[in-house]
């Protein structure tokens, strides 16, 4: 029963309509777009290595769809159904993260006052807490959401988790009611393998992945990973993306990412088990000042990068171009997996 009611909300998120009637037409998102591009497609910057098109200004807020029978008699019907919220609406200029996933969860419990939105959660549920550590958000729900069962539940839950799974980074949700997982749930988080975000041509592969992360002492602790690698973007890309972000659980000390939030790479391959990895020359003011923790951050870098299956070694490049030192790390030769280069 569960995969068929996953199988009909991809199929139902493909054809969804841009957003309700009263918003202008010209600035809605085109028809054809894809339900959610992904967190980057509605994300406010354009992610290194993506297509030159200009990402979606819009999030989608995910709600019920109308379900009367005049909307079935004309062709309708469809349970889950999006409308189009300003991204600028969305982080306010200066909304961080957190902030943004508990003004969605505001929108979602009621806030939302577009014509066309039917709130997905029962009348009087609250939010108890909301809080994003790493990739995941933690929703924490008042009892009266517990009314809802079955398929109902199970559609509440989802709009909840695409429309959360728009911010960056986002990998997972997790929701609970007062603090309790629902008897009926197998496992604790939704992620991107349990509801797609976009259609699966978008989708290139998942891998697997060890994630390194320096702990509270400043040592490198390994994190496994299932990354989603979206078209457009390079395996090692997506490994990098993800290093910018904290770990998905605060737990042995990890809560601090490797690199800077700005870190970025403009391409990679990987060739007879090296990984020619080109980063802009700018990444060079995002390194520390401690020589130390230089060398920490290019081998908590390589150390993931060789994670992969068949990579042996990494080669950075600055530009396109062979470099002597990256910071006060020698990188003209390729670096090993714990061993990035001494400093001097």
């Amino acid at each position: 029963m569960k995969k068929r009611i996953i199988a009909l909300l991809l199929a139902l998120l493909m054809l969804t309509s841009a957003g309700c009637g009263s918003a202008p037409a010209a600035k809605e998102p085109a028809d054809e777009e894809p339900a959610l591009g992904a967190y980057q497609a509605g994300a406010p910057e354009q992610e290194a290595g993506q297509s030159a098109a200009e990402p979606s200004p819009y999030l989608r807020l995910y709600g019920l769809a109308d379900l009367s029978e005049k909307n079935k008699s004309n062709g309708g019907g469809d349970a889950v159904t999006g409308i189009s919220i300003p991204w600028a609406e969305i982080t306010a200029h200066d909304r961080g993260r957190q902030q943004q996933a508990q003004y969605i969860m505001e929108l979602l419990l009621g806030g939302c006052t577009k014509s066309g939105f039917i709130c997905p959660v029962p009348t009087g549920t609250r939010l108890l807490s909301c809080t994003v550590t790493g990739g995941t958000v933690s929703v924490d729900l008042s009892g009266e959401y517990n009314q809802l069962m079955g398929i109902d539940r199970t559609i509440a839950d989802y709009c909840i988790t695409l429309s959360l799974m728009q911010l960056t980074g986002i990998l997972a949700v997790r929701l609970t009611v007062e603090g309790e997982l629902p008897a009926d749930r197998t496992n604790e988080v939704y992620t991107s393998e349990e509801v797609l975000l976009t259609s699966p041509e978008d989708i290139v592969r998942t891998v697997k992945v060890v994630l390194y992360f320096p702990d509270q002492t400043g040592q490198l602790v390994g994190e496994e990973r299932r990354l989603t690698v979206y078209e457009g973007e390079t395996i090692a890309q997506a490994v990098v993306k993800a290093l910018t972000e904290r770990p998905m659980d605060s737990y042995g000390g990890l809560d601090e990412p490797l690199l800077p939030a700005e870190f970025t790479a403009l391409g990679a391959n990987t060739e007879g088990g090296t990984c020619y990895l080109n980063l802009p020359s700018s990444v060079t003011v995002l390194l520390p000042e401690d020589a130390d923790a230089q060398n920490r951050m290019i081998q908590g870098l390589v150390d993931s990068l060789c994670s992969l299956e068949g990579v042996e070694q990494v080669q950075l490049m600055l530009d396109g171009e062979y470099m002597l030192m990256l910071g006060s790390v020698p990188i003209s030769r390729p670096l090993l997996p714990g061993s990035a280069a001494e400093t001097e």
